[in-house]
């Protein structure tokens, strides 16, 4: 007979890389499984997200007794707060739970959180199994959270990956940033190094920024600067962002705090060669001068010079885009994530079952 399982996090239609995880994951075929998925978010006013969190705990309040486990999908801030509320009515069920721990400011928001980090730290320890994205996030949940180590799996996020991209033959080159448009993605660098490069090639460069977030602001320090051949495009659905990946020739994502992000993996499975800075576990998907290129966050000297380099060697941008496509197909598959989530599923009912 087959388990049932539920995932719960944001809203299927919201923007952003756990939603997209989430998708994911709920496409894969596991092997004795169904999944179902129950939203306790959506973007908006404090009044529409609380009503979502009301729904969904509602949701919860009336089915989770029927769910095998649950799949918990966790970012930080309200994020971890409304989780803590889903795990107690799961735990009062007796439905055992894994923490999908997903946000790129976790560790900011452990700083902020000293009064409350013994609960928080309870709260992750109570779950079966706490699910990373890195070994460097690993190292972070257990050595400065407190999880017990044990608990602690390093699951990556997963990419599809296409045909193998050809070279492109028009003159212009296409430079594409996927993410919120804000200071932790280093949108106001990019838009700054863009301009410094595009002043330093003779051909002509193209920015396309792609995101939800601080668009205004993006649009004014375009025109602050006068640039040309920049376009703010806004938060984009799966079948338009690959479409624009396909166009493009680089990705561009200068962060300053990510986990692994996904808009990352899947330039890289769309065989791009990626900019990006070490933090997080990126350097966990990125070797140097390989399968991308990484400058320090907040270098805008570097990082136009990284554009520079690229956009003027389409030889180089083959190459490493190549090498990161042949590694995300290998190390992102569906196929290894199928396998690791199988086996953690597997486990945790086979001992709730002793």
């Amino acid at each position: 007979m087959n388990k049932r399982v539920i995932h719960i996090g944001p809203g299927l239609n919201q923007p952003g890389g756990m939603t997209s995880v989430q998708a994911f994951l709920l496409s894969l075929p596991f092997d004795g499984y169904i999944q179902s998925h129950v939203s306790t978010f959506s973007e908006g006013s404090a009044a529409v997200r609380l009503a979502a969190a009301l729904r969904g705990l509602a949701k919860i309040a009336l089915s989770g007794w029927s769910q095998d486990l649950a799949h918990v999908h966790v970012s930080f801030n309200g994020s971890v707060w409304r989780k803590m509320a889903v795990t107690a009515l799961l735990r009062a069920y007796g439905v055992p739970y894994v923490i999908h721990a997903h946000g790129s400011d976790f560790a900011e928001f452990w700083d902020e959180q000293r009064a409350r980090q013994g609960a928080i730290r309870r709260w992750l320890n109570s779950a079966a199994c706490v699910i990373v994205l890195s070994s460097s996030w690993k190292r972070f949940y257990a050595d400065v959270v407190g999880v017990e180590p044990g608990k602690i799996r390093v699951v990556p996020n997963a990419v599809k990956t296409g045909a193998a991209r050809k070279a492109a033959t028009r003159r212009e080159v296409v430079i594409v940033s996927l993410g919120r448009l804000c200071d932790r993605k280093g949108t106001w660098d990019l838009i700054d190094a863009f301009g410094v490069a595009a002043k330093s090639v003779s051909f002509p460069l193209r920015l396309v920024l792609a995101g939800d977030g601080e668009l205004e602001k993006a649009r004014a320090l375009v025109a602050s600067h006068d640039l040309h051949g920049v376009e703010i495009a806004g938060w984009l659905d799966e079948r338009n962002r690959n479409e624009l990946l396909a166009e493009a020739d680089i990705f561009a994502l200068p962060s300053y705090r990510e986990g692994v992000p996904v808009a990352i993996l899947e330039a890289q499975a769309a065989g791009l060669p990626v900019i990006t800075c070490p933090v997080g576990g990126i350097p966990e998907i990125i070797t140097q001068g390989v399968t991308g290129v990484m400058v320090p966050p907040g270098d805008k000297a570097l990082l136009a010079e990284a554009i520079r380099w690229l956009a003027a060697d389409s030889v180089a941008r083959h190459s490493i885009g190549k090498a990161a496509r042949e590694r995300v197909a290998v190390e992102n598959s569906e196929s290894r994530v199928k396998s690791d989530l199988q086996g953690i599923y597997d486990g945790i009912l086979a001992r709730k079952q002793r």
